[in-house]
């Protein structure tokens, strides 16, 4: 639960998913939905809708990401059908408002795990490449990044092998994430502050 302003909402941020930032914006994941924290009124707006993934119900694994820094996108992958991921990019948001369009399905042929890396999609070239970490052998693990597009398209490039994290006081192996990736597009406008 948070409390903000002596106010319960009845969902939570977790904190190892990814949030994004957007028209000044923040943009974070809840269960079956998402929030936007809007930084002018520093509040957070209502629930917003996620799209309709086919109906799917249950547990489901969702990761954001942006379009330029006009438009948000979703990549969704549901725990009973792991081998396939959808793509929507938003066609209207804003801290209250979304509406979105279907932009990829593509049939992966293994888990691709969207929560453990970020992605990018390229709208005129109809691709989207995402990164993960990557298991080719036992204990040994790859940054990688898929490159998934329409009619089947499918290509896979290992960047490196993921170095171990060395931690004494953690009983699992921790590994060097895969690339994050991020539309920022810098701006020369500056921000005029009181």
């Amino acid at each position: 639960m948070i409390q903000v302003s002596n106010i319960m909402f009845d969902w939570q941020i977790r904190s190892h998913r990814h949030s994004v930032s957007l028209k000044g914006n923040a943009y974070f994941t809840t269960r079956g939905f998402f929030v936007c924290f809007d930084f002018t009124t520093e509040s957070f707006a209502p629930l917003l809708p996620l799209p309709p993934f086919h109906s799917y119900c249950g547990l489901h694994f969702t990761s954001f990401s942006c379009v330029r820094q006009d438009d948000l996108t979703v990549l969704y992958q549901h725990w009973e059908s792991p081998k396939t991921i959808e793509i929507s990019v938003t066609d209207k948001i804003g801290p209250d408002v979304v509406s979105w369009t279907k932009f990829l399905k593509a049939v992966t042929g293994y888990w691709v795990d969207p929560t453990a890396g970020s992605f990018l999609v390229d709208e005129e070239k109809k691709i989207a490449v995402v990164f993960v970490l990557e298991r080719l052998s036992f204990g040994c693990l790859h940054q990688t990044a898929h490159v998934f597009g329409q009619d089947g398209y499918f290509k896979s490039v290992r960047i490196r092998e993921a170095p171990y994290l060395q931690n004494s006081s953690s009983p699992h192996k921790r590994y060097y994430p895969p690339l994050c990736c991020s539309s920022y597009l810098p701006s020369l406008l500056q921000l005029q502050s009181n």
